[in-house]
């Protein structure tokens, strides 16, 4: 099996090592996965020299949050050379924007009746390496879990038996703090064109993460995406449906882009996803499915990084 969107301790979610990440994908008898940290490329030195000694394959990963058309648009970057200064200047840079943006999400969060301090979420923060960095999926966690908010009336649709319960975590993030909803922050991440750059650039092979939350968007949306230099989809994720990830493996073949999987795991006790979780089309072997990813994957990114270097 394959898991290529993983996430460390350096993502502002996760809460594993690069050590911790590898035991648990040999635990789940993965063999090739990717540390994608979210805008920081630090941890994959350590999650390869962890995986190689596991008997794991290794892919070098990150994931990039990017604009296109105004819109949020995540993008997974494999084979990267991840010692490049390009990827420590755009982190540093993201953190700035990243902090602001998380002054007035707790803003709005007060505002809706519920009384967090700067104090508060930096405590919620410290198992993160990020600690000044509070995203909606952290502050869907600790309202979730402070004592003193188990009686609100805002959050009872996510308590157990209400209409929202069966993910909670997801569920309030997505009503509340996802793209045009009232507590999200808008963040002036880069353009699209700028992200795709950095990353072959720097002999990588830029994949469109977890498509299905981008379906809200509209089809016609992803197709313009596809006319970019986007090189592959995302189309088996914990994110999907079967049926979407059917969708979407079918849009890869037509548009003769690279198809990847992954379980966006970050290491939550509360999150619905494990290493290895990936959702696949019906009626398909994911273990067979999975073998054939990994060699075209493997073959795109020697092919491709080659050309790229010589270029």
């Amino acid at each position: 099996m394959v898991d290529l969107h993983i996430h460390s301790h350096l993502s502002p979610q996760g809460l594993s090592t690069p050590l911790q990440l590898v035991k648990q994908c040999q635990a789940r008898k993965l063999g090739l996965m990717s540390v994608t940290d979210q805008n920081c490329a630090r941890a994959n030195r350590a999650a390869e020299r962890a995986a190689w000694e596991n008997g794991i394959a290794y892919i070098s990963g990150i994931e990039l949050d990017s604009t296109y058309e105004g819109m949020h648009v995540s993008v997974l970057g494999y084979g990267i050379d991840y010692d490049s200064p390009d990827f420590a200047r755009l982190e540093r840079h993201i953190d700035k924007l990243s902090f602001k943006a998380s002054l007035e999400i707790l803003e709005k969060t007060q505002v809706l009746g519920f009384h967090l301090t700067e104090c508060d979420m930096w405590e919620a923060s410290k198992e993160h390496f990020e600690t000044d960095s509070w995203n909606g999926e952290l502050f869907a966690r600790v309202l979730l879990s402070n004592p003193k908010f188990r009686e609100h009336p805002l959050l009872k649709p996510y308590r157990t038996g209400g209409s929202r319960s069966d993910h909670p975590l997801e569920n309030l993030y997505q009503d509340y703090y996802a793209a045009g909803k009232v507590c999200h922050a808008d963040t002036p991440y880069p353009d699209i064109h700028e992200i795709l750059d950095l990353i072959h650039q720097n002999h990588g092979v830029a994949v469109l993460a977890h498509p299905g939350l981008h379906l809200y968007k509209g089809k016609a949306f992803l197709l313009r995406l596809l006319t970019l230099e986007i090189d592959g989809l995302e189309a088996y994720s914990s994110c999907h449906t079967p049926a979407e990830a059917a969708y979407f493996a079918a849009l890869a073949k037509e548009q003769e882009r690279l198809i990847t999987c992954g379980s966006d795991y970050q290491g939550n006790a509360g999150a619905s996803a494990s290493p290895g979780d990936a959702v696949f089309a019906p009626d398909m072997d994911p273990e067979q499915e999975t073998q054939r990813i990994a060699e075209r994957l493997l073959s795109y990114i020697f092919c491709n990084t080659s050309h790229r270097k010589r270029a």
